[in-house]
């Protein structure tokens, strides 16, 4: 006579299932076994959703990698998977208030921001200063300090 298991004798009794958050505003690009799933500005945050990270065979090996100003989160532009396997997210400057007190107003800075996906990940990241003036930008003692955060 066959028995059947009982629904409580199936259930997985260690660990825990993983449950996707809301990926609209994820910025996905995908080369071979590696994939890579970000915010709209290119962080790599889990703390900020639980399903950014960057992956190969369905194992996360990066789960934060952020980049700000002076602390700051960036404001995005433009964001795009331009092919499947590289992102560009085009970022500018919120206004930011510098050591010395200046304030450096929004939008003076272009940040863009390019990874691509491959036998390498290689994130290339170029900074733009549209002030019209050093001091406007900050001096060398003020200026903004750009920080990357990986784990």
């Amino acid at each position: 006579m066959k028995r059947e298991a009982s629904s409580e004798s199936r259930l997985l009794e260690h660990g825990s299932s993983t449950l996707l958050a809301d990926l609209n505003d994820t910025l996905t690009t995908k080369a071979g076994s590696v994939f890579c799933l970000c915010a709209r500005d290119g962080d790599l945050d889990i703390g900020v959703n639980g399903s950014h990270g960057l992956y190969f065979h369905d194992t996360r090996f990066l789960e934060r990698a952020t980049l700000r100003v002076d602390g700051q989160p960036l404001t995005v532009l433009l964001s795009s998977a331009v092919e499947d396997d590289r992102s560009v997210c085009e970022l500018t400057n919120p206004d930011l208030e510098l050591a010395d007190g200046t304030v450096l107003p929004k939008e003076r800075l272009s940040i863009r921001r390019e990874r691509a996906l491959g036998r390498e990940v290689v994130e290339t990241i170029e900074v733009r200063n549209f002030a019209r003036s050093r001091s406007a930008a900050g001096s060398t003692s003020s200026s903004p300090r750009a920080s990357r955060t990986c784990s």
